[in-house]
C-alpha cells in the first residue's frame, strides 16, 4: 500500500512539475518575438524545452 502510495504521490508531483513548465515556458515564449520563437509556441522541441528549463533553473 506504501509503495502504491509513493507511486501515485510521484506521478502527480512530475505532472504538475511538467504543467509548471509549460507554464513557464508559455509565457517566456509570449514575452519573446521573433519567427523562431512563434514557430517554437506552435510546436514545442526538446531543445526548446531544455533551453527553457536551464534558463528557469538559473533564475531559481
Amino acid at each position: 500500500l506504501l509503495s502504491l502510495r509513493s507511486t501515485e504521490y510521484t506521478k502527480a508531483k512530475a505532472m504538475a512539475l511538467a504543467d509548471a513548465h509549460y507554464f513557464i515556458y508559455s509565457i517566456h515564449l509570449r514575452n519573446t518575438r521573433g519567427e523562431a520563437t512563434q514557430r517554437a509556441y506552435s510546436q514545442p522541441t526538446r531543445a526548446d524545452a531544455w533551453a527553457v528549463d536551464t534558463h528557469y533553473a538559473a533564475t531559481v
